[in-house]
């Protein structure tokens, strides 16, 4: 195997557990256990927890080993008057603790990121810091380009995120610079995505999983050994599909007024939701087998680590989404799955449950070439927490009466505590961080 075991880690955003077979769901991970088996690897599963209930603050937690009450990098105080972005620009600059990325190349790691989610996993608030190298997928988590566009348009679109912020500045500044051309490339490369999203309502939506494929098969991300390799897929996000058997477009503005009394969705399309979303699962499986077959091609020497950054609610405790703040299962219960070479995992008993804390330190264990180990590291008196400061508010929701509202029914604080293999409480406490 080498001295340096490389070192995979991959975020399915908004997986929960129990829609996988493993954990007693329908979607299939029969392809991923057969791969694993192919490749002469062994593969474990285990109860996960995530210790916040949306994306930015998991990240930071998954990155740093630290709780969103300790790196500071949560829900703000104030849910109606603040500018978001700088508002977490500002969180992340301060962030205490030290990033995974570091840890790895301090160990001598050659350091990847690809990130899908274009809103918070990106340079802005700060979670491409210290990889070697990191790409931020240029369409967006929304759109589909897994057909229509060549290695030309994906190369294209890249660069111009790179450069420029939005559209809008990046057409300024490439008129300014007489730079016509481009303008007409980037163009029809959006125009073509368009039409492909046009007449393609049913089809499983491609929110970068392809692309991240293709980056990967092609050589444009450089897999030096030995390496870390994040990778953040969003298939399981919403939406789900642009569907017929939608009456509307299915919008996290949507979610929200659901959930705040305002909006009637009945059962048959909640249901319809979350078989959509099942079968996303499944697509998102299909894109990790096919970039660990790819990653394989590379080197036989690696570890690979699947869970998520949260779950998503489809009304079972009257929501869907994930960002009203509160800490159920179907928000907070995500998977963790660990690929690695034989007899290198060192659990041969299901430990309690695990938290992001926990899959920080084995990431920084494996690059420490110390054994791939949840048990070693937890003890019999670990007590996990997964924290809540409010909901992330949406910035759409304008009017005073609507924003007394959302601030009446989703400010609160929440801690939810495990120990051992249950959930002891969930307890509302006061604002302390």
């Amino acid at each position: 195997m080498g001295d340096k075991l490389n070192v995979v880690l991959i975020i399915c955003d908004t997986l929960r557990k129990d829609v996988l077979d493993l954990y007693g769901g329908k979607a299939s991970t029969l392809e991923l256990r057969d791969l694993a088996n192919k490749l002469d690897m062994e593969m474990k599963w285990f109860n996960r927890v995530s210790n916040s209930f949306w994306t930015l603050p998991s990240h930071y937690t998954l990155f740093t080993g630290l709780l969103p009450s300790e790196h500071k990098v949560h829900e703000p105080e104030d849910l109606v008057s603040f500018d978001y972005p700088r508002y977490y620009e500002k969180l992340a600059r301060s962030c205490r603790g030290t990033m995974i990325s570091l840890e790895a190349r301090k160990k001598g790691y050659y350091s990847i990121g690809i990130s899908n989610n274009t809103g918070f996993v990106n340079y802005q608030f700060g979670l491409s810091r210290y990889f070697n190298e990191f790409y931020v997928n240029p369409f967006g988590f929304s759109v589909d380009v897994n057909q229509g566009l060549t290695n030309k348009d994906v190369l294209l679109l890249h660069q111009l995120s790179e450069l420029y912020n939005n559209k809008f500045t990046a057409v300024k500044e490439l008129l300014f610079n007489k730079r016509f051309n481009t303008i007409f490339e980037a163009t029809r490369a959006k125009l073509k995505i368009r039409i492909n999203r046009y007449f393609n309502h049913d089809r499983i939506i491609d929110k970068g999983g392809y692309l991240t494929l293709s980056l990967i098969r092609e050589g444009s991300v450089r897999l030096r050994e030995p390496f870390f390799l994040f990778i953040n897929l969003m298939e399981c996000h919403e939406p789900y599909r642009f569907s017929k058997k939608y009456s509307f477009s299915i919008t996290p503005e949507v979610f929200q007024r659901f959930y705040l009394g305002l909006m009637n969705i009945n059962k048959k399309l909640l249901n319809n939701l979350k078989e959509d979303y099942i079968k996303d699962s499944e697509y998102c499986l299909g894109i990790i087998s096919s970039i660990i077959k790819e990653i394989s091609r590379y080197t036989k020497s690696f570890v690979v680590i699947i869970t998520s950054d949260h779950g998503q609610e489809f009304g079972e405790h009257g929501s869907i989404s994930h960002n009203v703040g509160s800490l159920y299962e179907e928000n907070i219960g995500v998977p963790v799955i660990v690929m690695a070479p034989r007899l290198a995992i060192k659990d041969d008993v299901q430990p309690y449950y695990v938290d992001l804390i926990q899959v920080n330190n084995l990431v920084k264990s494996i690059v420490s070439s110390d054994p791939i180990s949840f048990i070693n590291m937890q003890g019999s008196d670990y007590v996990m927490i997964s924290e809540s400061y409010g909901a992330v508010y949406p910035s759409y929701l304008e009017g005073e009466e609507l924003q007394e509202l959302y601030r009446q029914r989703l400010r609160v604080t929440r801690k939810a505590i495990y120990y051992k293999n249950t959930k002891q409480s969930i307890i509302k406490t006061q604002r302390y961080c």
